[in-house]
């Protein structure tokens, strides 16, 4: 590559590069290496990772989109059916990179929450994913998992801890992880590869969290919350 393109242009390349080809990279030259590991590059790359559009919601049931790029705002239009339902709760979230609505309300004091996802990222044109008719006081979504199933909090009843859950869309059964926290407390973001640990092989501890065996990953979050209900109960 040195042979037909300038350093500044292959910097150009690099920067775009996913975490783990660009470590391979280092290996390529010494000159490589050197800027892999420079930190104002590690800082440019971690930017240049982040999702570019965002999206601001209001409560009055207002979003907006916002372009990082072009620096610009669109307005995104709900579903008709929130037009007449002023009591309901709202949020947002994000599901295989596209928006998610979660239309919360209550049915015979218990909660349920609607989903609905933007189609194939299209602005203003939304389809209805699955209803969760949950048997509880309360439920909250943290976020949504790689098969479209969401994480959730969720109480039996108000004042009690809260649990953390799994709900398959399929089944429509709430998977219990036996992690346990007072209720709001949970939140949940998602996994960016990073080259930012780069020069700190043991500063941090992560917990490695698979579609296929959640539970068995969230053992040492298990041992907090059996620590959280013991300090209850004394």
């Amino acid at each position: 590559m040195s042979d037909y393109l300038s350093f500044e242009l292959q910097v150009e390349i690099i920067k775009r590069l996913p975490v783990k080809p660009l470590l391979q990279f280092r290996s390529v030259s010494k000159r490589w290496k050197t800027l892999v590991d420079n930190s104002k590059f590690i800082a440019t790359h971690t930017v240049g990772q982040t999702q570019l559009n965002h999206f601001l919601y209001d409560a009055n049931k207002l979003i907006l989109s916002f372009d990082m790029t072009t620096q610009e705002f669109t307005l995104i239009d709900l579903p008709n059916c929130f037009a007449h339902q002023s009591s309901m709760e709202i949020s947002i979230s994000k599901l295989k990179g596209s928006l998610v609505l979660l239309e919360y309300g209550t049915n015979n004091e218990k909660q349920d929450c609607v989903i609905w996802v933007m189609n194939n990222g299209v602005p203003n044109l939304f389809s209805k994913l699955c209803a969760i008719n949950a048997p509880y006081a309360s439920i909250k979504i943290l976020a949504f998992i790689k098969n479209g199933g969401p994480m959730m909090e969720k109480q039996y009843e108000f004042g009690e801890p809260a649990a953390f859950v799994f709900y398959d869309l399929c089944s429509k059964d709430f998977n219990h992880t036996a992690i346990y926290a007072k209720g709001g407390s949970f939140f949940v973001d998602s996994y960016m590869e990073t080259l930012l640990l780069l020069d700190h092989p043991d500063s941090s501890a992560f917990l490695s969290l698979t579609e296929d065996k959640p539970v068995a990953a969230l053992k040492k979050l298990e041992q907090i919350s059996n620590s959280f209900m013991s300090s209850r109960e004394r």
